[in-house]
């Protein structure tokens, strides 16, 4: 099949394709539509993997009740240290004051008394951060609001609470580390969850307007937490009630308590906690509550970050643009897989604690497979396009009109009608073939590589007796004609050759059922792949050789009985009459003329056994035949005053498969042949060689030879032309070189080096002789003894 297009160029497509898609997919990654899907799927894996509060974490809020007994905020000094006598009673694990307490002014209120009361138990405080510049709002534009310092060095540690919302305004995260550059704070939960952090932090306190002139902000260490299940999922306490003491024995102890202000007291923002369900919202302290017990249980998450998030999406694309070049026809289903992966894998990893979105690495194998089926599909369509316009042309006869041009907006259309109507000449000009075949005299059949059957015409089906083959389950059985062949060969013939079928039966000749014929093997063209076979009857040929050997066995019976009478009849007379006057030169005559027409019989027969093909083959030493041909004939020569030389050029022996008789009896009529057309004292050369797989004999003469006439009719096997008629002038050439008979015994060699596969060659000058070159199939034998 030809490329649908160059491979360097079909290289550079693909290599832009690995190219551009996994950028696609980081640009993706980076777009705020894709954040919101991850968040969203975030917070689902969350909420499916969620588990109920551990109970160490429990509030106590500033809500509607305690503004309404305790009075209009903010609150003196004093009531938040008679909380924390309250609150040591219980023994708690750790208190967090996320309350302002840079209020009221301090030359309003005295901090001693809470500083005092922030000795009895660890009291963690938490610095809020406002805009330095009002006019400009960013994460950079911050600074730490100031505590009185008498609560600083009484705290057991000073943190941060702040939380960072995503693109989709939902507060997912917060940061181990943030403030200035020089002095950033920890996070208030790892001052509490984290040992390390807290003994780092345990004498560090920052100093009164340390950050006033710093510049920037920085953040450090991001924290993921899940999302809380449902809002009032942590225990929660009133602030007058834990005040007076209106909280159960046990209710506080062990535990964290987060002091801050509740949703109904309207004094804080209410943040966007999840994606998952309605949307509702939560206090700043019951969030960072939620991220507290993520941190003591090591339920937080952390997101893939740098060159960790980008191979997340970069490889999983790359290994899906493999799968789709190099596995077509499973590309779709290896996709779905990869995608099923990268998902399971996100989850795995959210399930110990790390995040990384597997959306990205998603919709960049979707657009891997949408870019690499849409550059496969175009160039299929193009090759498609070019090979419709071929076919229809081939197909459209040459007086047909040229189709008709309808405008049509698709063109997936256009070319499927094209298609269809050469797809209807296609089945006429099949139609066709076959009806050709089916009307065709000759045997013919359609086989595959391996020679199954695949259609034979009615003369073939005759010829073979093919019939219809079924199976127990009535399917057609297919059938193969190299064993059909096989069956049909001579046990008593040399063994077929190894090799291909079409190349052991090629030219074979078979007898089946009374039929006769011969095999010939045709290979179907282009990317048909095949043979056609065709079967030539040899059945009334080989009848009529058989009733021309018939005659010839008649004819030569008929000769030699009359002419063995006339030799009797001869020897008589002499024994009779002795001395009769001229009767020794009549004798003389009689004898050679019946001497003729007995070597005419004799060749009559030959012929006959040459060309009816039935004789036994064997392997032939060709220098042992030169050898007897040229004694054979070495009588004669000597009657004729010729001498008759034998040459091999050859070092080693040469074979030829075929019967040592017939051969022999070629040669000898080529050197009976030169002899009787040489002069006296003159020789004839038989030569034997070999070359390029052939034996090669030649037999050559000093003679008058012949014209170029006279050689071409020669190699036409055409008769001689006949003699002037008596009294007839005759040209002094004529005279001079009378022609070369080439009737019987020439005819005997050509039948038997054609039925060899062998074949004939001549060369000759007037007044320089002639040369017969035979050429036949060398025959490669192993080395040992003859068989």
């Amino acid at each position: 099949m030809p490329r649908l297009n160059s491979p360097w160029r079909l290289s550079l497509q693909w290599l832009l394709v690995a190219l551009l898609v996994p950028l696609a997919a980081l640009w993706l990654d980076q777009s705020a539509v894709m954040r919101h899907l991850d968040g969203a799927l975030r917070d689902r894996l969350l909420h499916a993997m969620a588990v109920p509060p551990s109970g160490q974490v429990a509030l106590v809020v500033v809500d509607r009740k305690s503004l309404d007994e305790l009075g209009p905020w903010p609150w003196k000094h004093a009531v938040h240290a008679q909380l924390l006598r309250q609150l040591a009673r219980h023994q708690p694990r750790a208190v967090v004051l996320d309350l302002p307490l840079d209020q009221p002014a301090p030359w309003m209120d005295a901090p001693q008394p809470l500083a005092e009361a922030m000795a009895g138990l660890p009291v963690y405080l938490v610095r809020h951060a406002v805009l330095a510049d009002p006019k400009v709002r960013n994460a950079q534009n911050a600074q730490w609001r100031t505590h009185p310092p008498a609560l600083v060095q009484a705290a057991a540690g000073v943190g941060h609470m702040r939380l960072v919302r995503d693109l989709d305004a939902v507060a997912r995260t917060v940061y181990a580390y943030e403030g200035p550059p020089g002095a950033p704070l920890p996070y208030v939960g790892l001052l509490l969850a984290d040992a390390d952090v807290r003994q780092a932090h345990a004498r560090w306190r920052p100093a009164p307007g340390a950050d006033a002139g710093a510049r920037g902000w920085l953040r450090k260490g991001p924290i993921g937490f899940p999302p809380a299940i449902s809002a009032g999922q942590f225990r929660t306490f009133s602030y007058v009630d834990v005040l007076r003491g209106n909280v159960p024995a046990g209710a506080l102890a062990g535990r964290d308590l987060m002091v801050g202000l509740g949703p109904d007291a309207e004094l804080s923002d209410l943040w966007r906690a999840s994606t998952v369900g309605p949307p509702w919202r939560m206090t700043k302290v019951e969030l960072h509550a939620n991220a507290i017990e993520a941190l003591r249980t090591g339920r937080t998450v952390h997101a893939f970050m740098g060159w960790c998030a980008v191979l997340w999406v970069v490889v999983p694309v790359l290994l899906g643009l493999l799968g789709y070049l190099r596995w077509e026809r499973h590309s779709a289903l290896g996709g779905v897989a990869m995608a099923l992966l990268c998902i399971v894998g996100s989850i795995a990893l959210l399930d110990h604690g790390y995040w990384v979105s597997p959306v990205a690495p998603v919709l960049g194998l979707m657009l891997g497979y949408g870019v690499c089926s849409w550059r496969r599909q175009s160039l299929v369509f193009g090759y498609f396009r070019r090979t419709l316009a071929r076919l229809e042309h081939f197909v459209r006869a040459q007086d047909d009109p040229p189709p008709t041009r309808r405008r049509i907006l698709d063109a997936a259309e256009e070319y499927t009608e094209k298609l269809s109507a050469t797809v209807d000449r296609l089945e006429a000009v099949q139609a066709l073939f076959r009806q050709s075949l089916s009307d065709l005299p000759v045997a013919v059949l359609l086989c595959g590589e391996d020679g199954t059957i695949h259609h034979a015409n009615p003369a073939a089906r005759r010829l073979l007796h093919l019939q219809r083959l079924r199976d127990a389950q009535g399917r057609t059985v297919a059938q193969r004609l190299p064993m059909l062949l096989e069956a049909m060969h001579d046990p008593k013939a040399p063994p077929l050759r190894q090799g291909h079928w079409a190349d052991v039966h090629q030219r074979m000749v078979y007898h089946h059922a009374g039929q006769v014929f011969r095999v010939r093997c045709v290979p179907l063209q282009r990317r048909a792949r095949g043979w056609a076979v065709v079967l030539d009857d040899l059945t009334a040929a080989r009848q009529l050789e058989a009733e021309r050997a018939q005659w010839l066995r008649f004819l030569s019976h008929d000769l030699r009985s009359p002419q063995a009478n006339i030799l009797g009849h001869v020897a008589l007379a002499e024994r009779k009459h002795p001395d009769a006057p001229g009767r020794a030169e009549l004798a003389c005559a009689v004898r050679r003329e019946v001497a003729r027409t007995l070597a005419l019989a004799d060749g009559f027969m030959d012929l006959s056994q040459a060309e009816a093909g039935h004789f036994s083959q064997e392997e032939v030493l060709i220098g042992a035949v030169a050898g007897d041909a040229a004694d054979q004939v070495w009588a004669y020569a000597g009657s004729r005053g010729v001498q008759v030389q034998l040459q091999v050029w050859s070092d080693g022996e040469l074979f030829v498969r075929g019967n040592a008789e017939l051969l022999k009896r070629a040669v000898v009529n080529l050197l009976n042949n030169a002899i009787r057309h040489s002069r006296e004292n003159a020789s004839v050369l038989l030569c034997v060689g070999a070359g390029d797989g052939e034996v090669l004999l030649c037999v050559s003469d000093e003679g008058e030879g012949m014209d170029a006439e006279q050689v071409c009719r020669l190699l036409r096997r055409e008769p001689a032309a006949p003699p002037p008629p008596r009294g007839a002038p005759a040209s002094p050439a004529k005279a001079a070189a009378p022609l070369r008979s080439h009737g019987v015994g020439l005819a005997v060699v050509w039948a038997v080096v054609e039925r060899h596969g062998g074949w004939i060659d001549l060369w000759s000058m007037p007044g320089q002789g002639s040369s017969f070159l035979i050429g036949l199939p060398q025959l490669v034998v192993d080395e040992g003894p003859l068989s």
